[in-house]
């Protein structure tokens, strides 16, 4: 009898060169968000081809609209501030870690004012990605505990004495994220915990059929 393996990647794939670039020159005021966005597109067609021609089922759009993981949040709601200061300390150790360790262009973010969504967390992606996905597609949400990195005491207890209001307007966000994601024509939907020894995270897969 012929074994079949489960094989699954979480969803974030190596940003193309060209993709770098652009974040980097849109960063400078070179390139205009437009631009930007064309050249993201791209990136995300050319992934959905090789996820599709290497046989994986359920893709994804390697996060090639995100500078992190987690940053959509960072992107979509107001009561952020970004510092001007690496976010992240060198992460990785070994072979390549001096490019790997110098290519993280996510800022150090802090909650400075109450939460409140200005768009959705993944209002660019799940569109695209049922207009271009082969096949049954997924998107990722960090766990809303992943962002208590951005409460800093001394500045976001002035707008949440109480950390729990925090977490709770978070999960709110994120409510209405999931709500929008099951109107986006997806025949199926699951919110899953998916943990590591680093972190945790929530996946909601997608269908386009």
């Amino acid at each position: 009898m012929t074994a079949v393996y489960r094989a699954d990647h979480v969803g974030s794939l190596l940003r193309p060169k060209a993709l770098l670039d652009a974040w980097d020159r849109h960063e400078r005021g070179e390139i205009a968000d437009e631009e930007l966005s064309a050249i993201e597109d791209e990136a995300v067609l050319h992934v959905l081809k090789l996820q599709k021609d290497s046989g994986v089922e359920v893709c994804t759009d390697g996060e090639f609209r995100r500078l992190s993981w987690l940053s959509n949040l960072h992107d979509a709601a107001d009561g952020l501030a970004r510092k001007d200061e690496p976010g992240y300390p060198p992460f990785w150790h070994g072979p390549g870690e001096e490019v790997a360790n110098t290519e993280m262009p996510v800022k150090a973010i802090v909650c400075t004012g109450r939460l409140k969504a200005r768009e959705r967390l993944c209002g660019r992606e799940a569109p695209f990605l049922a207009r271009h996905a082969p096949g049954p597609f997924k998107t990722s949400l960090a766990a809303p505990t992943m962002h208590l990195n951005l409460y800093a005491p001394g500045v976001t207890d002035r707008a949440y004495p109480d950390i729990q209001d925090f977490v709770d307007d978070i999960v709110g966000i994120y409510q209405d994220e999931v709500d929008a994601l099951l109107k986006d024509a997806c025949a199926t939907s699951s919110w899953t915990p998916c943990a590591t020894a680093r972190s945790s995270a929530a996946w909601t897969t997608c269908s386009t059929a």
